[in-house]
């Protein structure tokens, strides 16, 4: 994944500098959560546990919150899009989605299970993706709701086909049954709650070939795997 133009240009000396400095504020930032700063309610959330590793693994939620901590500091090594989100930098919506890609893969896929339910155990915060997790945790404005980017691209994606009434009501279904799910197959278009439209409706509001059209644009905003 590309960073933005300017650490693109940036020299190694800048770029370990962007990476240092938003490491210490990472940390400073998880010491202003230790119990000590903390209120009774979220002491006694501190002392709560996750249970990760299909239940096979207890983890004290502040040791998950160093943990976490920890590797997003390590991601600022490998990933400079991280530092770039986090200094700032514009994104356009191609660039958020191929960045909550990478998130999804190395937090949420990973040992640490960085998912919406151990989000909000973990720091009380209701998130629809990773992006709005780091918008949390680092106080930053100007990064959208994934749900907003999808319903941007759906309506770009209409707009660019010249569908009729019918299809443009399908595709708005379509669209909350993908947010619901994060994935969608061409069997998606066929079955509940789309049959609603009626009996085969992809087939009669759409070709083959917008059918599949379709599927491989609601792919380039799927986040996770398989």
């Amino acid at each position: 994944f590309c960073s933005t133009p300017q650490l693109a240009q940036a020299t190694a000396a800048e770029l370990d500098a962007v990476v240092t400095a938003l490491a210490k504020q990472i940390k400073h930032r998880a010491k202003e959560r230790s119990p000590l700063a903390l209120d009774l309610g979220d002491s006694i959330a501190q002392s709560g546990y996750l249970l990760l590793r299909g239940g096979t693994e207890q983890v004290y939620i502040k040791e998950y919150r160093n943990r976490v901590d920890q590797r997003i500091v390590d991601l600022l090594d490998t990933q400079p899009a991280i530092a770039a989100l986090a200094a700032g930098e514009p994104f356009d919506d191609e660039q958020l989605i191929a960045l909550e890609r990478t998130l999804q893969h190395d937090l949420a896929a990973g040992d640490l299970e960085l998912n919406d339910s151990n989000i909000r155990k973990a720091y009380g915060y209701k998130v629809g993706s990773l992006l709005e997790f780091m918008r949390q945790v680092w106080e930053l404005s100007g990064i959208p709701d994934y749900a907003d980017i999808v319903r941007r691209q759906f309506e770009h994606f209409a707009t660019s086909q010249n569908f009729t009434g019918d299809q443009l009501r399908f595709l708005t279904t379509l669209r909350d049954v993908f947010l619901s799910r994060r994935r969608l197959t061409l069997n998606d278009l066929f079955v509940a709650p789309m049959d609603s439209f009626g009996m085969d409706a992809a087939d009669r509001f759409f070709t083959e070939a917008q059918q599949q059209h379709i599927v491989a644009f609601v792919n380039t905003l799927t986040v996770i795997g398989e």
